[in-house]
């Protein structure tokens, strides 16, 4: 009986799945890099991640783990919009960091041609005192193999180059960046990167075509993750 019940509550719980690639960026892309793939016009997102300490740079003003919360929109097929609150989890820490990121899909992708996207992360500040500590102005191609296997479905390979042109207090995602994702049974994505700082390794699940989950090891040493809720305006 119980056994019966696991396999129905299995098949309930994949049926119709596809999966949302949301990343520690809030914006789609692999687990922290951003890719050349957008959210679909009028598609929305909020949930929330776990970041650890080890994740931030000296310049990015957290010592401590944190959690960001944020909420993302597709706005018309090619524009995606993000916006998202990381605060320090020490005690009596009032103070976070508020930020904005956008990206722009330029070319969709074909056969023979990737798709290829422009993105812009925290431009906002103050010029006496520059207070945007997440900063990229970056150019990103990602490319889909697909695979007509039941258990694998698809291999995507993303490309990207930063630029620290914008003036901040810090930056992300400077220089090359790039990493490959594999799809497996239509809901399950794998995944290992290079951020333009270091190596990382993940995995994202989307359960039931709303809900989902991403979890992995920046610098394969400290995990990092949380989940999301995604649906149709």
């Amino acid at each position: 009986m119980y056994k019966q019940i696991i396999l129905i509550a299995f098949i309930l719980l994949i049926s119709n799945v596809r999966v949302i690639p949301q990343s520690l960026n809030t914006l789609t892309g692999l687990y922290n890099i951003p890719s050349a793939e957008v959210m679909g016009d009028g598609q929305a997102s909020f949930g929330a991640f776990y970041l650890s300490r080890n994740f931030f740079t000296k310049y990015q003003t957290f010592n401590e783990n944190a959690i960001e919360y944020f909420g993302a929109i597709g706005f018309l097929p090619f524009l995606e919009l993000s916006v998202h609150f990381t605060k320090n989890l020490a005690p009596n820490d009032a103070l976070g960091d508020r930020t904005f990121n956008l990206k722009i899909k330029a070319i969709e992708e074909k056969e023979f041609i990737p798709a290829i996207a422009i993105g812009i992360h925290d431009p906002i500040h103050t010029e006496e005192n520059p207070t945007n500590h997440y900063n990229s102005l970056y150019i990103v191609t990602t490319k889909n193999i697909i695979i007509n296997n039941s258990f694998v479905n698809k291999i995507a390979v993303t490309n990207g180059y930063g630029s620290d042109i914008i003036k901040a207090a810090a930056y992300q995602y400077i220089g090359y960046f790039g990493g490959v994702s594999l799809t497996v049974l239509h809901f399950v994505n794998l995944m290992a990167e290079y951020d333009a700082d270091r190596f990382n390794g993940g995995i994202r699940v989307c359960l039931f075509n709303h809900i989902n989950i991403l979890a992995g090891w920046g610098g394969f040493s400290y995990f990092m993750g949380g989940a999301s809720f995604v649906w149709k305006l």
